[in-house]
């Protein structure tokens, strides 16, 4: 599990379009409060 920020990198997107891509469901991830928890092995699919 990682952050908004660490996914970021990973994909080389800014830190607000993983949060949009998130929010729109192209990212799985959960949200918990206010951040975004992904799962990184999600990322390469």
């Amino acid at each position: 599990m990682i952050g908004v920020e660490e996914a970021a990198e990973i994909l080389n997107l800014s830190p607000g379009t993983v949060k949009n891509h998130c929010a729109e469901g192209k990212i799985t991830a959960k949200k918990i409060g206010k951040t975004w928890i992904i799962d990184k092995r999600t990322l390469n699919k």
